[in-house]
């Protein structure tokens, strides 16, 4: 709505108001509570409403078990040290891919790839939350100026309600929601075709990957 509003673009942000005023309607009718959306997180979740940076502590341990590994993590001291050292060359590598991307495009792809099958395999989930996190931060900051006002407010509001939640779960499914950036990963997916290849190698994979984990009862976040 303040992208709008600045804009002048008054009807744009006459229809954002009413989709919100929509939604505390239907939990004024349903329970009497306007804001039920809000507290049934704070109940469910345990999540706090509003401005906060309770979550911060959640960020730290999932960057921890990316760089350190689960199990020093849980330690709160350096116990395994495969660990660093594999995710330690997984990010060379990846350091490697990128200097070699202009002069030997194919051996950066084949670089990047090893890169990225490898850190997740050793991470898992924290990998993609966090990877996830700092790639739309870097998108954001890529394609700053070619998205209009209100877009940018939608970004940064959503990737701030992300990073400041009281978790850090299921933060890739969260950024479907974000428009802007998927915009944003359309452009650059257009403008490197070899990388988007294989990003969308690796997604495929996940999605096979995650299927399989719903249809046996498994968790996914």
């Amino acid at each position: 709505m303040p992208g709008f509003l600045l804009q002048r673009r008054w009807a744009a942000a006459a229809l954002t108001g009413l989709g919100l005023g929509a939604v505390l309607l239907l939990g004024l009718r349903s329970s009497g509570d306007p804001f039920a959306f809000l507290h049934a997180q704070q109940s469910g979740w345990g999540h706090q409403p509003g401005l906060n940076l309770s979550g911060l502590p959640r960020w730290q341990r999932l960057f921890s078990q990316i760089l350190l590994g689960g199990q020093n993590t849980e330690a709160g001291e350096l116990v395994d040290f495969v660990f660093p050292v594999l995710m330690l060359s997984c990010a060379l590598l990846a350091i490697a891919a990128w200097r070699l991307n202009q002069n030997r495009p194919n051996s950066a792809l084949i670089l990047g790839g090893i890169s990225l099958m490898g850190a997740w395999l050793l991470a898992g989930s924290p990998f993609l939350n966090g990877a996830m996190a700092i790639a739309s931060a870097a998108l954001l900051l890529w394609g700053w100026a070619r998205l209009p006002l209100e877009q940018r407010c939608f970004a940064l509001a959503s990737i701030a309600a992300y990073l400041l939640k009281q978790n850090t779960i299921s933060f890739e499914r969260h950024l479907y929601a974000t428009v802007p950036l998927l915009l944003l990963l359309g452009l650059w997916a257009s403008l490197h075709p070899r990388w988007a290849k294989l990003l969308l190698g690796f997604s495929s994979l996940l999605c096979l990957v995650f299927g399989l984990r719903f249809a046996s009862g498994g968790w996914v976040g």
